[in-house]
């Protein structure tokens, strides 16, 4: 099904590669579309000022409130359990609905102060990044959101179950504390851009079908690639999640775990 979404995303994109709409699905059906100018238009333009996690300091963005825009979207949308995101790149993160009524996020379309609608990525050596159709971005400096949960090259929104939609790769109440973590962290840093059991994101590789990742790379190395992907291989485009934390070690041991628990 994922590919099927991916697919009629395309359909809305023009040649050339930029996104002109933003589709909204539900149950995996295309609702209704926007232009950049008519999705702008569903709520009010505010000025917007944030610490920017991919460039570690204070921008300002033109915005609208994404609990404005779903709103819009749909009046009931505080009785779904999950919003899921479709990027241009593959990259398909899902947040709790609870997430937006406890914290504030905006749909961005300008940087105050630059002529192009971009992010010099310090997690991609500095990378200039386009961010447009639309930009998730969070109001408030909470270091439970990282720079993954700011979506970039948004062109669908869908309410989802993620319970339902990714259930063959949850683990049951009767795993571990470890591999439970490690799932939850897994969804929360790796999930949005790979995919396991083809459930999940397409911006790197499948991790688990037909061959577990963990069956073909040695835990100290995998461990390694999460943690710094550049020091196993040059040039890599997976970028780097992680900022030297104390916890970090564990954090990657607990997606090892949890990754060889599903194999």
């Amino acid at each position: 099904m994922y590919i099927i979404l991916f697919l009629t995303v395309l359909i809305f994109l023009p040649i050339g590669g930029n996104a002109k709409d933003i589709i909204f699905f539900q149950d995996d059906k295309l609702t209704k579309s926007f232009d950049v100018e008519q999705f702008k238009k569903l709520a009010a333009l505010q000025k917007i000022t944030v610490l920017e996690p991919h460039e570690n300091k204070t921008l300002t963005y033109q915005a609208i409130s994404v609990r404005s825009v779903m709103t819009e979207l749909d009046s009931n949308w505080k009785n779904y359990e999950d919003i899921q995101f479709l990027c241009m790149d593959g990259y398909k993160p899902s947040y709790a609905i609870s997430k937006f009524i406890e914290e504030e996020a905006y749909f961005a379309f300008e940087i105050e102060g630059r002529s192009e609608f971009v992010i010099y990525d310090r997690f991609k050596q500095g990378q200039k990044t386009k961010l447009g159709p639309t930009y998730l971005i969070w109001a408030a400096d909470n270091p439970e959101i990282s720079a993954s949960g700011w979506a970039y090259q948004i062109v669908g929104i869908e309410f989802i179950s993620f319970q339902n939609k990714y259930a063959e790769i949850i683990p049951d109440n009767n795993v571990s504390k470890s591999v439970a973590d490690g799932f939850s962290e897994f969804r929360n840093r790796c999930l949005p851009c790979h995919s396991l059991k083809g459930l999940g994101g397409g911006v790197g590789p499948e991790l688990h079908s037909p061959v577990s990742v963990t069956k073909y790379i040695k835990p100290s190395y995998l461990k390694q690639w999460i943690l710094n992907p550049a020091s196993i291989r040059e040039n890599t485009k997976m970028p780097r999640i992680f900022d030297n934390s104390k916890h970090d070690e564990a954090v990657v041991e607990s997606i090892i775990t949890y990754l060889q628990w599903l194999q």
